[in-house]
C-alpha cells in the first residue's frame, strides 16, 4: 500500500499533467500549492525522524527538538488560505486548529519531563509525536483545501 506521500506526489503529478490542457487549470492551481505544501511537510516530518539523534547527549537532542518544534509550531500557524467557507466551515476549521493544538501541547508535556533510558529512546519519541501530529494537521488542512487521495 502506498504512503500518503507517495499518494500526494501521484495526485501531484496527475495534475500537472491534466492542467496545460484544461480550459479550467486556474481553478487546480490552489488544489497543486496544497500538494506542494503537503509533500513538503511530509518529507520534512519524515527527515525529522530518520534524523532523529540516536544519542543520550542532551545538547544534541535540544538541538533537533527545537527544530522540530519550532517547525510543527509554523504548522500551526502558517497556510490560513484556501477555499472560502460558510459558517460551518469555518467551526470545522477551528475545532482542527483546536484539536492540532492539544495534540502540540500534549508532546510538548511529555518532553519536559523527557528521561533517556537508551540511545533509541528519543528517536522513537519523534516518531510518535510525527505519527500523531500528521493525521491531525491533514485534517485541519482539509478544512482549508480538501485533497481526496482515495481511489
Amino acid at each position: 500500500m502506498a504512503s500518503i506521500l507517495e499518494l500526494y506526489i501521484q495526485k501531484r503529478d496527475e495534475l500537472l499533467k491534466k492542467m496545460p490542457s484544461d480550459e479550467k487549470a486556474v481553478v487546480h492551481l490552489i488544489i497543486l500549492a496544497e500538494l506542494n505544501y503537503r509533500i513538503d511537510v511530509l518529507q520534512t516530518c519524515k527527515a525529522f525522524v530518520s534524523h532523529a539523534p540516536v544519542t543520550q547527549d542532551l545538547s544534541i537532542i535540544k538541538c533537533h527538538y527545537q527544530q522540530m518544534d519550532a517547525y510543527i509550531r509554523f504548522m500551526q500557524s502558517e497556510r490560513k488560505f484556501g477555499w472560502k467557507t460558510d459558517e460551518n466551515g469555518s467551526k470545522k476549521r477551528e475545532t482542527a486548529a483546536s484539536s492540532l493544538a492539544r495534540v502540540a501541547d500534549d508532546y510538548r508535556r511529555q518532553f519536559t519531563s523527557f528521561k533517556m533510558s537508551s540511545d533509541q529512546q528519543y528517536r522513537m519519541c519523534v516518531q510518535r509525536v510525527i505519527n500523531t501530529v500528521l493525521p491531525v494537521w491533514t485534517q485541519y488542512r482539509d478544512t482549508y483545501v480538501e485533497i481526496n487521495i482515495k481511489n
